[in-house]
């Protein structure tokens, strides 16, 4: 529908139900994801994304998290299911293998006070605080400290050896495939979301729920 259809609508619902509720509208657009209040992702006449609320994006996200949500948001709007179920076995695969680069799967952590504030204080222990003491560096507030997640808690970037958690980072991976899990029926949301083969052909049956 065109936008005059659009607001044409509205003033017949408005007409309906009185004077008590206005409706207003923002435009017409091709697809629409919701999986809450508040919370959606807009494909744009332009082919743009525009993302809504907490639930389909996030600050505390590793740049490759990131990357993959957005990139597969717009592929679930495209209905375009060969490329997100090739987009999560390329990332699934890199992060087995290893081949991720570091500064992708940090999270970037802002100092709130100076190292010699926290160590005074005795605050709650923050990772970002702990790992900078230990090398007897000092951190300012504002500062702020890249870390990645290992075995048994966290390290500095700059301290990376090839050992980063990679069962904690697929964990993150399926956990930013939940975010997409409204779009799909359980079975195919399984299906499309797995590290079996998959063939492109019965993956193109698959459809968003849009």
């Amino acid at each position: 529908a065109d936008a005059p259809s659009i607001r044409q609508l509205a003033d017949e619902i408005e007409v309906v139900v009185g004077n008590e509720v206005k409706l207003d509208t923002d435009g017409p657009w091709p697809a629409m994801f919701a999986i809450g209040r508040k919370n959606y992702a807009l494909l744009m006449e332009d082919g743009a994304v525009t993302v809504k609320g907490s639930g389909l994006r996030g600050r505390s996200l590793e740049p490759v998290m990131e990357r993959f949500l957005k990139e597969s948001l717009t592929d679930l709007l495209n209905e375009d299911v060969i490329s997100l179920r090739r987009r999560y076995v390329d990332l699934a695969t890199k992060i087995r293998e290893g081949s991720v680069p570091v500064s992708e799967l940090a999270l970037r952590k802002r100092l709130t006070r100076s190292t010699a504030e926290y160590a005074r204080e005795h605050a709650v222990r923050q990772a970002e605080y702990e790992l900078l003491i230990e090398k007897g560096r000092a951190g300012r507030a504002g500062d702020r400290v890249a870390i990645y997640r290992v075995e048994k808690g966290f390290r500095l970037v700059e301290d990376h050896a090839g050992d980063e958690n990679r069962d904690h980072y697929l964990r993150r991976l399926r956990d930013m495939t939940s975010r997409l899990a409204p779009g799909f029926s359980e079975a195919d949301r399984v299906a499309l979301f797995s590290m079996e083969i998959l063939a492109d052909e019965l993956a193109a049956r698959i459809r968003p729920g849009l």
